[in-house]
């Protein structure tokens, strides 16, 4: 007569456990290839004007902007230097600021981008 032993069925388990693993991650791939594709189709299309309704990601629009005198700087290290992120908002319309992130300067260089007009009327992105 067949005896299950405890390894039969830590093997018939090690052997479920593998096969869904390798399922999740074939899975994975078409989801992000998916993704991949999508991102690409979208950056190769022209912007479009930004409004409150898009809700495509990955989609390249244009923002018109009112002018906004402030600027906001983030403390952030980068790469071990002392530094900050550069957010300038933007406002679309009475009721949406829209935060933009300019990217990251140096503190040594901090008073350049003080004194800069940050005032383009508009942006794509």
């Amino acid at each position: 007569m067949f005896r299950i032993k405890s390894l039969d069925i830590f093997f018939i388990l090690f052997i479920f456990a593998v096969l869904l693993l390798g399922t999740w991650q074939v899975f994975r791939l078409n989801l992000k290839n998916n993704l991949i594709s999508t991102l690409e189709n979208n950056l190769k299309k022209n912007s479009i004007i930004f409004n409150e309704d898009i809700d495509k990601e990955y989609t390249k629009v244009l923002l018109k902007k009112k002018d906004l005198k402030s600027k906001i700087f983030l403390y952030h290290l980068n790469k071990g230097e002392i530094g900050f992120k550069v957010i300038v908002p933007y406002q679309v319309n009475s009721s949406l600021v829209v935060l933009v992130d300019k990217g990251w300067i140096r503190k040594d260089k901090i008073d350049l981008i003080k004194n800069t007009l940050l005032n383009e009327d508009v942006i794509e992105g």
